[in-house]
């Protein structure tokens, strides 16, 4: 990702690489947004939704169990993801229609 950013051309003037001082804030804000969003916490809830229910994180927050699961359950239908990059430098956004949950 990094390599990503910092590689392509300026907004401002597209002959030129994107200056560091720019990169450095595009990366800033993606990690600010990781720890707004509960990035981090990521590994725990996966490794709780496959876990036992008896297991005593999930016994005294059923709330919790039920967002792991649910995130598990989204994470391994793989129907979407971003893979790729347009003519224009923007990422592609692949849908897997028949992976789904259609109700």
């Amino acid at each position: 990702y990094v390599l990503s950013v910092a590689s392509k051309p300026y907004s401002k003037d597209p002959t030129v690489r994107r200056p560091l001082e720019y990169s450095m804030e595009k990366l800033s804000h993606v990690m600010e947004w990781r720890q707004e969003e509960g990035a981090p916490e990521m590994i725990d809830l996966v490794a709780l939704a496959n876990g036992p229910e008896s297991a005593p994180e999930a016994v005294e927050n059923p709330e919790k169990l039920a967002k792991a699961k649910a995130m598990v359950y989204t994470l391994n239908s793989g129907s979407m993801y971003w893979h790729g990059l347009t003519k224009d430098g923007r990422p592609v956004l692949w849908l897997r229609t028949n992976r789904k949950p259609w109700y």
